[in-house]
């Protein structure tokens, strides 16, 4: 699933010249700080690498499983027009990107 073009683009330009090793590494280390459920004082992004970590690996996924399941609920629910949303806990507004496409 493709992200929008202006959410894709603001990524592309945080990760330009991040070493992909770097970016690996902050990866398996923010993802094994979420299969753990850490809870040893400090945020999950608290670094700048574990933010980019997150955009390049987290938010994708996270973008697809909620455009996925938002599609699921328009087959179901035809009629469901929700007037709000409350993005809470979803990175950078991850949830509010997909709920506008």
């Amino acid at each position: 699933m493709e992200l929008p073009a202006p959410l894709r683009q603001g990524v592309e330009r945080l990760l330009e010249n991040v070493p992909l090793q770097a970016l690996k590494q902050a990866a398996r280390t923010l993802s094994d700080r979420y299969r753990a459920e850490l809870r040893d004082g400090r945020l999950h992004m608290a670094e700048d690498m574990a933010v980019k970590a997150y955009l390049a690996t987290r938010l994708p996924a996270t973008y697809a499983a909620v455009r996925a399941s938002l599609d699921a609920l328009a087959e179901a629910r035809p009629d469901f027009q929700p007037r709000t949303l409350l993005d809470i806990g979803a990175g950078p507004g991850t949830m509010l990107w997909a709920t506008l496409d």
